[in-house]
């Protein structure tokens, strides 16, 4: 879908499993949206992009591929950081997940199960996790040069 739609140059907006309660995700006129709720595997992520495209990521949003806990999920987030470590990124890395707490958000997102214990642990533990394997990270790297 995205070869031809390149090939077209027809624009791309992707929608995971959001609710849509803020629009966030709604194609213009000349685009389409790609649901993508329906994937629930990473298969690969594409860190060249990150690199090739770095100088227009404005933040990164951190978000565990099961909606939970950071670094408890699929996500090779050690590539990811690598990654935005590679392009000196100095912007903002927000936290994003959702609760069963909101019903019409838990429905929406398909959330059925408690994530995490409180939305504190979810702040604490994903901050600890980021911050701390950005160190080793930059370890690693130092290291190296």
């Amino acid at each position: 879908i995205l070869k031809y739609c390149h090939s077209e140059n027809i624009k791309v907006v992707p929608r995971g499993a959001g609710t849509g309660l803020s629009g966030g995700a709604l194609p213009l006129q000349d685009a389409i949206l790609l649901g993508l709720g329906k994937f629930n595997k990473i298969l690969e992520i594409d860190y060249g992009a990150i690199i090739k495209y770095g100088e227009h990521i404005a933040h990164v949003h951190a978000s565990a591929s099961h909606r939970g806990l950071l670094g408890e999920d699929q996500v090779d987030w050690k590539g990811v950081l690598s990654a935005l470590q590679k392009i000196a990124y100095q912007g903002d890395i927000v936290i994003e997940s959702f609760s069963e707490g909101n019903k019409t958000i838990a429905r929406a997102a398909a959330i059925w199960r408690r994530l995490y214990d409180s939305p504190k642990e979810l702040s604490v533990e994903g901050i600890n996790f980021l911050k701390s394997s950005w160190k080793q990270l930059a370890m690693r790297s130092d290291s190296v040069n």
